[in-house]
């Protein structure tokens, strides 16, 4: 049974890092390290935050100024509908965070509803490629939140794994595995290829070049000891990108591959991935 969040035994030290002089932007920091660390030496902030007037509906639509050295903002879900459009397409009491694009570029955590999760989450957007491209964004959203998730569970398991425990067998409500279908992708082609060269398709690297790092990723691939694997952008029916993936996975690693992929236990154990 998924239990209440108050229930978790972790979630009153991140709310206490919090609620300190600069404590979000700490956590913030400490997450990008810890990315640097352990998936990508290069990764960086796409974007920085734009100043920003935020309207306060919860307290009588008094205003504020988000400077542009605030990059992530605690708000009541009633006032992050308020100043950001694309959080009204979520149901009422869904939100728990979201990293609003550029030119904005700020992270916006709701009130009592987030936890580290939704940090780690919400940051690794921050620091996407796809931060920067909107238009992929549009076309391969599965990919772009999937791929997300999936790294939100692999910096838990390498700096917390009290956390990525809870998330792997969705423990507590807040911090439950989202776009389980497309995690459960990326967690099955990291037995065959490393986590390290995934990167190389989700961070930003100082251009905005996608398809061409996606080249070079099936060709790291096709090097590796899979000659056949196909560049599968450059097929251009209108089907789920995923679907291609998984369809040309399957033809090149054969029957594991599509036995990982369909078992939740194994493809979110990240001890068994490759990380050279």
């Amino acid at each position: 049974m998924v239990l209440d969040s108050s229930s978790c035994p972790v979630r009153p030290t991140f709310v206490r890092l919090a609620s300190q002089p600069q404590g979000l932007e700490q956590m913030l920091d400490d997450i990008l390290l810890r990315v640097k660390q352990t998936l990508c030496p290069k990764a960086q902030f796409a974007r920085s935050p734009a100043t920003m007037q935020i309207t306060l509906v919860s307290k009588g639509r008094v205003r504020r100024l988000s400077l542009a050295q605030e990059r992530v903002i605690e708000l009541e879900e009633v006032d992050l509908r308020e100043n950001v459009p694309q959080a009204r397409r979520h149901p009422a009491g869904s939100l728990r965070g979201m990293y609003v694009y550029p030119p904005i570029a700020k992270l916006m955590l709701v009130k009592r509803r987030w936890c580290l999760k939704t940090l780690i989450h919400e940051t690794l957007h921050s620091i996407s490629v796809f931060a920067e491209r909107p238009d992929l964004r549009a076309r391969y959203d599965e990919i772009k939140e999937g791929l997300t998730e999936f790294y939100a569970g692999y910096l838990m398991f390498n700096h917390y794994r009290d956390c990525y425990q809870a998330w792997r067998n969705e423990t507590y409500d807040i911090c439950s595995v989202t776009y389980a279908p497309s995690v459960q992708f990326w967690g099955a082609l990291c037995r065959f290829v490393s986590i390290r060269e995934l990167a190389n398709i989700y961070f930003w690297l100082g251009h905005s070049d996608w398809e061409k790092s996606f080249e070079e990723f099936v060709d790291r691939i096709r090097k590796s000891g899979y000659p056949r694997f196909k560049n599968v952008l450059l097929i251009k029916k209108k089907i789920a990108l995923r679907v291609y993936l998984i369809q040309e996975c399957v033809r090149s690693f054969g029957h594991e591959f599509e036995e990982i992929v369909g078992s939740r236990d194994r493809s979110l154990n990240f001890s068994s991935m490759v990380n050279r």
